[in-house]
């Protein structure tokens, strides 16, 4: 679900397709309440908010990055 939910923000039709469907039909035989959750807080945000706010928010440049 990881993989669909970043390829439907990038604009794939066919991974927003599969995303919803398997929100019908697999999250709700999920067994853990921290399963749940973690669907669901991906449900509601955008994949590419961790990393912008990381490296280019904070101006981070490819020494930090590469270590060099």
């Amino acid at each position: 679900m990881f993989q669909e939910w970043t390829l439907m923000w990038q604009g794939n039709k066919l991974a927003q397709k599969w995303f919803e469907g398997k929100l019908k039909l697999t999250v709700p035989k999920l067994y853990t309440k921290s399963a749940k959750n973690l669907i669901k807080g991906m449900q509601n945000s955008n994949p590419q908010e961790w990393w912008w706010d990381e490296f280019v928010n904070k101006n981070y440049n490819s020494k930090h990055l590469t270590g060099r």
